[in-house]
């Protein structure tokens, strides 16, 4: 049976209690130094089997540090994950007001090109008014001349015929 202790990192192993090991307690002995190990390994008859803990152990240990090694590299990708659905979430966001603001500048712009086309709608009335004055004013100024070269005309004949 083997244990392994987190705080240490220290793997504990049934061996029958030997001169070269420090019993813990009647079913466990730490092994905490390669040498430890190798005399352990070389003085017990049940070699075999600690051979095959130990490797058990050293396998679960290992695992384990993949594991955490898998976990940070996980960990690392779902916080770049995070960050990226982040950024996209504020991309979004940006291309929204963007897209808001660029409305409502059109929407003013509209606006102010209808108030232009409406003021150049006046103008042109108030050009084709004046248009219309002016005619109307050429026309009795063209009618004054007939009238005042007739009535000279006039006055001509009747001092000849006299």
């Amino acid at each position: 049976m083997k244990n392994r202790n987190t705080n240490s990192n220290i793997v504990r192993f049934p061996v029958p209690e030997s001169n070269n090991s420090k019993a813990v307690n009647s079913d466990y002995t730490i092994a905490n130094s390669s040498e430890k190990v190798y005399n352990l390994l070389e003085n017990d008859n049940y070699g075999l089997k600690v051979q095959s803990e130990l490797l058990k152990a050293y396998q679960e240990i290992a695992s384990t540090k993949e594991d955490d090694h898998m976990d940070w590299q996980e960990k690392y990708i779902d916080k770049l994950d995070q960050n990226i659905n982040e950024m996209k979430q504020g991309l979004r966001d940006t291309e929204n007001r963007i897209s808001e603001m660029i409305n409502k500048h059109i929407e003013y712009t509209t606006h102010l090109d209808k108030e232009r086309h409406d003021e150049i709608l006046k103008i042109n009335d108030l050009i084709e008014s004046i248009n219309n004055k002016i005619d109307s004013t050429n026309k009795w100024i063209i009618g004054l001349i007939i009238t005042t070269i007739v009535a000279i005309a006039s006055m001509a004949l009747s001092v000849w015929l006299k």
